[in-house]
């Protein structure tokens, strides 16, 4: 019997579930937004970034063969070319090693052809991309999932930390197989929380039932794993059915707080995503949370402040009566920030 690729994948996500459980402790990445800067970011915010190869009188360093922003260096860089760098640039006299000076230099990129187009019209979109976020987004999103190594993490880091209604709206574009194909390979295991979310965007039943039986197994094996990933594209697909899942698994249950602040972030994006019958139900289901997970009251009121509900003032109320002593600081200010929108 010919085994479903589906299959596989459904297992292979559960395996790195539970491999993650004997390796070193990493905190679960959330793909809204990275914490990361792409070279995009460095290009705009660098004081001069340039294009340079091996100084051919200081072996092991670079000289500039080409300014692109700012100014020349006065003095010789002090930047060292290793071993494997260079044969590369032996090999490849065509290409080039994207440098950029933010008090120092740093090395950013190998560049080629396509890169430097890219690298061109960064530079050239800059104050633009400044006023219009949408550009920026358009652009890299177009990107997305490129063969050239450097494009596909610029892109990738681009489009991870855009809004997730734009993330949304770009899952109708991006082929099944090339989400797939990425889902499938572990050397991707930190990029799958976006793809994860492009995924509940397909029509295909056989997506959405991968989508069910991850979040079932990440509940039956209490694993933490783009659980907030998950649970945001089993909400996206099942609707109000998806936050009675996790009120039912997760907030009437004894859970690690680390499993519970991933669904509590789902909950929060889908909140502040959705129509306002959706932010009702969320804020519903927050009170089901705190009735048994007081410690999490931080974050439910990081949105109930943002979203104003001032319907849900009495509420919070009598909860802070009730646990007063053992609420964290941050949470006690922002329940008095809370009550006082009642005011």
């Amino acid at each position: 019997m010919i085994e479903s690729p589906f299959a596989h994948l459904s297992r292979l996500v559960v395996l790195a579930a539970l491999l993650w459980v004997t390796s070193p402790a990493q905190a679960c990445q959330v793909c809204f937004p990275l914490p990361k800067k792409s070279i995009a970011d460095f290009l705009m915010e660098s004081e001069a970034v340039l294009l340079a190869r091996e100084d051919p009188e200081r072996p092991f360093h670079y000289r500039s063969i080409q300014v692109l922003k700012g100014a020349a260096p006065d003095k010789p860089l002090d930047l060292f070319l290793d071993s494997g760098t260079r044969r590369i640039l032996q090999a490849r006299p065509r290409c080039s090693i994207l440098l950029a000076k933010r008090g120092k230099w740093e090395r950013l990129a190998m560049v080629d052809e396509g890169v430097r187009t890219v690298v061109d019209d960064v530079l050239r979109s800059k104050e633009e991309w400044k006023r219009d976020e949408a550009a920026r987004f358009a652009y890299f999103a177009k990107l997305f999932g490129h063969e050239d190594p450097v494009l596909r993490n610029l892109a990738h880091l681009e489009v991870a930390r855009a809004p997730y209604s734009a993330i949304r709206r770009m899952g109708r574009d991006v082929p099944r197989a090339k989400i797939h194909a990425a889902l499938a390979d572990s050397r991707y295991m930190e990029w799958w929380a976006l793809h994860i979310l492009l995924l509940a965007q397909s029509e295909d039943a056989r997506d959405r039932k991968l989508i069910v039986d991850t979040v079932r197994s990440l509940a039956k094996f209490s694993q933490p794993l783009h659980l907030s990933a998950w649970a945001t594209a089993y909400i996206e697909i099942a609707g109000d059915g998806g936050i009675e899942f996790f009120e039912t698994h997760y907030f009437r249950r004894a859970r690690r707080l680390e499993e519970l602040r991933e669904v509590v972030l789902a909950l929060s994006v889908q909140g502040k995503n959705g129509s306002a019958e959706r932010r009702d139900r969320v804020a519903a289901s927050y009170k089901v949370l705190l009735a048994r997970h007081p410690a999490l009251a931080s974050a439910v009121l990081d949105d109930l402040i943002a979203w104003e509900r001032k319907d849900m003032v009495p509420f919070m109320q009598a909860f802070g009566a009730k646990h007063v002593r053992s609420l964290a600081p941050d949470a006690r200010l922002k329940l008095r920030r809370f009550v006082a929108l009642r005011e």
